[in-house]
């Protein structure tokens, strides 16, 4: 593989390089799925433009020139108006790969970034690199701002944490064998991660030494933005299937569950046909109306139900909708959820005696309903929590 300084013809699927050994210029066919090594530099104010680096002195980059290998994905080439979500890696020995993580990159169509000279030791080429790789790859590829993840293992993963509170624009960590970063103070730097409501996922072996880092990144980034994923192994990069888990977990959590983002329509409107297709599979009428109104109110929540493009499917949708609950069946299963909702949101503002009393009438008012079920799973918590004294 060739180490080159590259430039990118607009509108061509050649790059104009430059190899840093002989001089000679010379262009590379760029090709999706394919790696193509490239080098950068970051020159010596790189960091001024950074309050977070500027904040921990102690993680200055260190100027100079750096290498980050490139991956596109299908579709890439053909469509040169589409912006494309975008995975930084690195890795504890440096040459990041990705490995285990390929079919879930390939699959989502994420551009990768593979960082090179970032490994295991000082701060100043861990940040260095990636910064030189970031600023390079966001002027020339279609990187899609707020759709810019970071993950890596061990000591990857802290300098994965550290990558996405230098630059804006992520909104997701996944961290494997390793939570954040710690300061000269051993405290983990996540102010930037918790002001910007950063998703962080942990892929953790139950053998691992770091596993206890798990509930002390949970208790920094709080319950909702946080979620370990744990599997049978040690000191490692997590098996594909678990990798697969944690980002299809921050995937939902970034498109779904955070705060609208306008850049982010173009995905907001694959989610909402994803919904309405998995939807419109279901036989069972009940789950069918349970998918068809997730999708309505998705659509709401991303501000898509005015879309003049959309609104005739989400009117169907409403349509179908309409039909389904003049089933008994149906509407006794959303009556129940509906009373389940009101009767949660009232939850935390009455006394532990009363709630259990208001779930148990529920149980003997929507027995069999879906809603029963989980209103059943409240009830045994309540219990189990007086009986800790905590429900007193």
């Amino acid at each position: 593989m060739k180490h080159v300084a590259c430039w990118t013809l607009r509108s061509s699927p050649w790059i104009l390089a430059v190899s840093l050994a002989t001089g000679i210029a010379f262009s590379q066919e760029l090709r999706e799925e394919t790696e193509i090594s490239i080098r950068c530099r970051l020159p010596d104010d790189a960091a001024r433009s950074s309050p977070f680096l500027r904040q921990h002195s102690w993680l200055a980059p260190q100027p100079g020139e750096y290498t980050y290998k490139l991956w596109l994905p299908p579709g890439y080439l053909a469509d040169t108006t589409r912006r494309w979500p975008c995975l930084f890696i690195a890795s504890p020995g440096g040459d990041a790969k990705m490995g285990r993580m390929a079919d879930w990159i390939r699959q989502h169509k994420f551009i990768a970034i593979m960082l090179v000279e970032s490994r295991n030791g000082p701060w100043g080429p861990i940040v260095g690199n990636f910064l030189a790789a970031h600023d390079d790859a966001v002027q020339r590829w279609r990187i899609q701002e707020g759709l810019k993840w970071a993950t890596g293992m061990s000591g990857g993963a802290r300098a994965a944490s550290v990558f996405a509170q230098c630059r804006p624009g992520f909104s997701a960590v996944i961290l494997q064998a390793a939570g954040f970063a710690q300061g000269p103070d051993a405290k983990y730097v996540a102010d930037v991660a918790r002001a910007n409501n950063v998703v962080v996922a942990m892929c953790m072996g139950r053998n691992d030494r770091n596993r206890s880092e798990a509930a002390a990144i949970r208790s920094v980034i709080g319950s909702r933005l946080f979620r370990a994923f744990e599997f049978d192994g040690g000191h490692e990069w997590a098996p594909a299937e678990v990798f697969a888990q944690a980002a299809d977990w921050a995937w939902a959590m970034v498109c779904q569950e955070g705060p609208p983002n306008p850049a982010l329509k173009d995905y907001y409107v694959q989610v909402l046909a994803d919904k309405l297709k998995e939807a419109r599979a279901k036989s069972d009428a009940w789950a069918r109306y349970r998918g068809l109104s997730d999708a309505v109110e998705y659509a709401r929540s991303r501000d898509l139900a005015r879309d003049p493009k959309l609104v005739s499917e989400l009117q169907a949708a409403t349509s179908e909708m309409t039909r389904l609950r003049n089933d008994p069946a149906v509407a006794r299963q959303a009556q129940a959820h509906d009373a389940l909702a009101r009767l949660r949101q009232s939850g935390s503002r009455i006394p532990p005696a009363m709630l259990r009393m208001q779930l148990q009438a529920f149980l003997q008012q929507y027995s069999g309903t879906e809603a029963a079920e989980e209103a059943q799973r409240l009830l045994n918590e309540l219990g189990d929590a007086s009986k800790s004294g905590r429900g007193n």
